[in-house]
């Protein structure tokens, strides 16, 4: 089976949107919270998988292992500046909690023996919270959550679950050995794909929703709809079998594309609003 290829989309994107909605001087402050969140989040998370992933070949995590001490410290430190974003609202608070305790082997587990990534519901819980909530922290940072601010998270919370279902399927052979109950062990990995294909036409329905009740610019922004299409059609042909990354690729970068031009059309309408 072919691992199909994820891809983390770049802060700037969220940050950017949200400063366009609200206060586009705001952009740094967003763009440095979403920064230390995500520098924080990502080595907390190879640095409690260094043993692991060594133990299966890989050969990254061995200056981890080596500077564990400096590292659990910049870790730490990067959380410590994420979490003064709290000044601004308490909301920045949570994501930074949920991401430390998703992937903590070094403290309480030691008490708990268990990690909110090693199952699959907690895995999933996790995310719903995180993502919405680091949406919704760096709304407020610029102005009020209403309606919009909700209805985006929502969005921006449904591409994102479409990447994070197919995330486990190329570590599926060490989860399991390890006894975890990730999605890509416990389901196969066809209804995975599924569920990502199904997610991501949710994602399109609300921006169509959206361009049809508020705006009509961000119908650009189904554009790479077709390359989803094609994708399903494609799969389908092949009975939901991976024979070429290629077309998962296609597929992730199109969500990609479709962000990209959510924020093409947030700023044509903030200049059309600034004239």
């Amino acid at each position: 089976m072919i691992k199909p290829f994820n891809i983390s989309f770049p802060i700037p994107i969220v940050p950017f949107f949200i400063s366009l909605f609200n206060d586009l001087s705001k952009f740094l402050l967003l763009y440095i919270y979403a920064a230390f969140l995500t520098m924080a989040s990502n080595l907390w998370n190879h640095l409690n998988d260094a043993e692991e992933d060594l133990k299966f070949g890989s050969r990254d995590p061995k200056i981890l292992l080596e500077n564990k001490k400096f590292f659990i410290g910049l870790a730490t430190l990067l959380y410590i500046v994420t979490l003064s974003f709290t000044s601004f609202t308490v909301l920045a608070a949570v994501p930074a909690i949920f991401t430390w305790f998703y992937s903590d082997k070094i403290f309480l587990y030691k008490f708990t023996n268990f990690r909110l990534k090693e199952h699959y519901v907690t895995e999933l819980l996790t995310y719903c919270i995180v993502v919405p909530t680091a949406f919704l922290a760096m709304w407020s940072m610029c102005s009020e959550i209403n309606f919009k601010a909700i209805y985006f998270a929502f969005m921006f919370t449904t591409v994102a679950l479409a990447s994070v279902v197919l995330k486990d399927i190329k570590d599926m052979t060490q989860d399991s050995t390890m006894g975890y109950k990730t999605l890509a062990v416990v389901f196969d990995y066809k209804f995975l794909l599924k569920l990502s294909i199904f997610l991501s036409y949710i994602f399109y329905i609300i921006i169509f929703i959206y361009s049809f009740s508020f705006n009509i610019l961000y119908v650009v922004s189904v554009i790479p709809l077709f390359v989803l299409i094609k994708t399903n059609l494609n799969l389908t042909k092949e009975k939901w079998t991976i024979k070429s990354e290629k077309i998962v690729n296609e597929y992730m970068y199109s969500s990609l594309l479709a962000l990209c031009l959510l924020c093409l059309a947030a700023t044509i309408e903030y200049l059309q609003r600034s004239l």
